[in-house]
């Protein structure tokens, strides 16, 4: 059976996605039955590299599972999909809060690359947001000061950004102006 492997994050990742390929049908409920709690502590909040590194741990085990059980090609892009929003744009946003000099950036983008080669192609990505998909290129082109910075902008209450991308004319008259309306 499938079970919750035991001490390392990114469990519930590795785990759900198993459980769902085994169910024998799903249903949606329009309704609201679970509320995220963001806290300073969480897993997506918290600036270790190494315990980040952890999501290579849990991605590799939900693939091999997917490639032991014969599922991997005939789900490829359902898997190539939380591959790019969990370990390259989640995770790259966590470590680069660390700093953008983390070695951990390129090998994220290198096992993202090496896992899903053709990921770009996948027809879930036309269903990212205008703010991730600048994210996706900028990770891409290795301008991690560049999202570090926007990601530190979108940490700001709303109304200081506001006043920081309306107030500013230079802001209003460059491509600044454009990002801010792209991640809104």
């Amino acid at each position: 059976g499938v079970r919750y492997p035991a001490r390392i994050w990114y469990e519930d990742l590795c785990t759900s996605v198993k459980l769902l390929a085994l169910a024998k049908s799903a249903a949606f409920v329009p309704d609201i039955l679970y509320y995220y709690v963001d806290r300073t502590n969480s897993i997506t909040r918290n600036t270790n590299t190494a315990r980040n590194a952890e999501l290579f741990t849990a991605f590799d085990n939900l693939l091999g599972w997917y490639r032991e059980n014969g599922l991997f090609e005939r789900y490829y892009n359902e898997l190539s999909r939380p591959a790019v929003d969990h370990v390259l744009l989640a995770a790259s946003v966590r470590v680069l809060r660390v700093g953008p000099e983390s070695e951990l950036l390129d090998r994220i983008q290198d096992y993202v690359q090496a896992q899903f080669p053709d990921y770009l192609e996948n027809p879930y990505l036309q269903t990212l947001s205008r703010s991730h998909k600048l994210i996706l290129r900028l990770l891409r082109q290795r301008k991690y000061r560049t999202v570090r910075m926007l990601s530190d902008i979108d940490q700001l209450p709303s109304s200081v950004r506001y006043r920081l991308l309306t107030i500013n004319q230079e802001a209003r008259n460059d491509e600044f102006w454009e990002i801010k309306e792209v991640t809104q």
